[in-house]
C-alpha cells in the first residue's frame, strides 16, 4: 500500500512538472512573439522617419534654397537673416531625426561580432571628422595602439565617431587643442579611454550626460542634439560594456568605455 501511494504521489509530482514546463514554454514563445513585433514596429517607425519625417525637410530646404537664389538682391538683409534662421532650424531638424533614427536601430539591432582592428576603425573616424571639419581649428590628435576588439565594426563606428567628435568639438577653443585615445587591459575587459583639453564639464552632472537629449553645454556656444552620448551608451551597454567620463572644467574631458573579453593584439 505505501509504494503504491510512493508511485501515486511521484506521478502526481511528475505530471505537476511537465504542466509547469509546458507552461513556461508557452510564455516563452508568447514573449518571444512580442518582442518580435516590437522589433518590426520599431522597424517601421525607422521606415517612417527615414522618409516621411524627412521629406518636409528636404521640400522645405529646397525652397529656401530656391527663394535665396532667385531673389537674393531683391529680399531685404532682414528677410536673408529670417531664411538663414529657418534653414539653420531645419538642418537641426535633420540631424535630431537621423540621431533618432541611430538611436533606434542600436537599441534593437542584433551583434554582428567579429574582430575588428580598432586603431584603424578610429583613425578612419578621424579622418573623416577633419574632413567635415576642415576650415576649422584642428587638434593635434594622437592615438596608441588600440588592439583588436570582438565587436559589432558597425556599431562600435558610431561610438567612436560620437565620442571623436565631442573631443574635437569642446576642445577647439583651447589655444593648443589636443585629442589623445589609447587604451588598457583591465581584468577580464578591454579600457578605452580619449581625452581632450577642451572647457570641460561639471562632475556634478556626470550621471545626466547620458540621458537622451541632455546636453552639457548651450547649444548657442556647441551644436548637438543631445543624442549622441545616450547612442553611445547604449552601444556600449548593448556589448556588455560600460561608459564613464571625468572632468575638470577648464582643463578637458576624459571618456571611458569597455569591452569584454577584448582581444589586445600588437602583431
Amino acid at each position: 500500500m505505501s509504494n503504491l501511494r510512493d508511485v501515486t504521489e511521484r506521478k502526481k509530482i511528475q505530471d505537476e512538472l511537465y504542466e509547469l514546463n509546458r507552461s513556461l514554454e508557452e510564455k516563452v514563445k508568447e514573449r518571444t512573439a512580442q518582442l518580435e513585433e516590437s522589433n518590426r514596429a520599431l522597424e517601421s517607425f525607422s521606415s517612417l522617419a527615414a522618409h516621411d519625417l524627412q521629406s518636409p525637410l528636404r521640400v522645405l530646404t529646397g525652397y529656401i534654397g530656391l527663394l535665396k537664389r532667385e531673389y537674393e538682391n531683391e529680399l531685404p538683409t532682414d528677410a536673408h537673416t529670417l531664411m538663414d534662421v529657418i534653414m539653420k532650424q531645419t538642418n537641426r531638424m535633420k540631424e535630431l531625426i537621423t540621431d533618432l533614427l541611430k538611436f533606434s536601430r542600436a537599441s534593437h539591432a542584433a551583434l554582428e561580432r567579429k574582430p575588428v582592428q580598432m586603431t584603424s576603425l578610429v583613425q578612419d573616424q578621424i579622418d573623416e571628422q577633419l574632413l567635415v571639419g576642415s576650415g576649422h581649428t584642428i587638434p593635434r590628435i594622437v592615438i596608441h595602439d588600440l588592439g583588436v576588439s570582438n565587436c559589432d565594426a558597425g556599431l562600435m563606428r558610431e561610438v567612436w565617431a560620437n565620442l571623436i567628435s565631442n573631443a574635437i568639438k569642446y576642445s577647439t577653443k583651447n589655444v593648443k587643442p589636443r585629442v589623445e585615445i589609447g587604451s588598457r587591459p583591465s581584468e577580464q575587459e578591454q579600457v578605452y579611454y580619449i581625452s581632450d583639453n577642451g572647457i570641460g564639464f561639471d562632475m556634478k552632472a556626470a550621471d545626466k550626460m547620458f540621458q537622451l537629449f541632455h546636453r552639457l553645454h548651450s547649444s548657442s556656444d556647441f551644436e548637438g542634439t543631445g543624442l549622441g552620448l545616450a547612442l553611445v551608451k547604449n552601444i556600449v551597454n548593448k556589448h556588455g560594456g560600460r561608459i564613464w567620463a571625468e572632468s575638470v572644467q577648464g582643463e578637458g574631458a576624459t571618456f571611458y568605455f569597455t569591452l569584454p573579453e577584448a582581444s589586445f593584439d600588437h602583431a
